[in-house]
């Protein structure tokens, strides 16, 4: 094994210094490390810094860098026109059995496909890179800029519609007065809906029926606003608005006849009212007063029963009608005829 210069074995006048240490060597192989062809190509493709003291230098940097194996290791391949691969410093950072030097470092490298790259690659894929994340960037930055704008128009959208709300309340009374002064234009916008809502479904006649609608809105209002963020104040407003729904008078459970008859259709209610409270009959001088009853049953009815031989009950009214128009014969002026028929006879005989 190849010694230091005081252990060196001398073969001729071949011996390789490390420029850094200034220690003497009779062999590269072992002692150096491989570097870049073209600048070491003189010196047998061997760097010019024994390996002992590039890992000290390596050492030295992870010092100043608080252990930054990555400034560290591409701080040295600079030094040495070493590719840098930062997949390569991953795996040696990750293993247990390889020591994180630099030696280390090229046997990986030499062992991967960078092997015959150098340096001056990594500046070029570096500013490649660079340039691909700088576009990734502004496209990323313009999609920012998009989607803000489009949330910029959403939001000047809502406050359009929230402000011609406001508006549109405003003119039958002040919301200040009305809801108090603590809210924003778009809470008085959610009450006041929140508020018609209610009027326009239930009946509000009274000041005090105003008040418990007007309650109604508030309670919800404040449980919504604290729903997420403290669950028992929320437990307890619900349940404040629900008794408040009580005293309404509009709670669900608290539907009766007279509210679910609202919500029946036309046909139902007449079958409902037919079976609970039927039309009287009529008295007998109004029965058929505009005698349409008798026209439909003779001239309708009777006529239809007479003609397919059908027995009903308004056959005799029928056969008492059709008598007023029925032609009879007449026999008294039948005998008059015949006795006016004989005179002739005998007076001029049979022709």
């Amino acid at each position: 094994m190849a010694t230091k210069k005081e252990n060196i074995k001398e073969i001729g006048n071949e011996k390789y210094k490390c420029s850094c240490c200034g220690s003497e060597y009779d062999t590269q192989k072992g002692l150096f490390l491989t570097g870049n062809p073209f600048l070491y190509k003189s010196n047998n493709k061997y760097m010019q810094i024994c390996t002992n003291c590039i890992n000290k230098y390596f050492e030295k940097l992870l010092t100043k860098t608080d252990n930054n194996y990555y400034v560290a290791f591409k701080t040295v391949c600079g030094v040495t026109d070493t590719y840098y691969a930062s997949s390569v410093v991953d795996t040696l950072t990750a293993s247990k059995k390889l020591k994180t030097t630099f030696s280390s470092y090229i046997k990986l490298l030499n062992l991967s496909q960078y092997r015959t790259k150098t340096f001056f690659d990594s500046v070029i894929e570096d500013t490649d890179n660079y340039f691909k994340g700088l576009q990734i960037q502004q496209e990323l930055d313009n999609f920012k800029f998009k989607k803000f704008q489009e949330e910029e128009n959403e939001i000047v959208a809502e406050l359009e519609t929230i402000n011609k709300l406001y508006n549109e309340f405003s003119k039958g009374r002040s919301l200040e007065l009305f809801w108090g002064l603590d809210y924003t234009k778009q809470e008085y916008v959610l009450l006041e809906s929140a508020f018609q809502e209610y009027i326009s479904e239930y009946e509000c006649n009274t000041k005090a029926e105003e008040d418990l609608f007007k309650t109604l809105c508030q309670i919800k209002f404040e449980a919504d606003k604290v729903r997420k963020s403290d669950i028992n104040k929320y437990k307890q407003l619900i349940e404040l608005w629900q008794k408040t729904m009580e005293s309404a008078n509009i709670k669900p459970n608290q539907k009766n006849a007279n509210d679910l008859t609202d919500k029946q259709t036309l046909g139902t209610l007449i079958k409902q009212w037919e079976d609970t409270r039927p039309v009287p009959a009529p008295q007998k001088r109004w029965a058929d007063i505009d005698k349409i009853g008798k026209l439909v049953r003779v001239w309708f009815l009777g006529n239809l029963c007479k003609m397919v031989g059908a027995d009903n009950k308004y056959s005799q009214e029928y056969d008492e009608e059709m008598e007023k128009y029925t032609v009879k014969e007449n026999s008294d002026v039948f005998a008059e005829d015949e006795k006016n028929i004989s005179n002739l006879d005998e007076m001029f005989g049979e022709f």
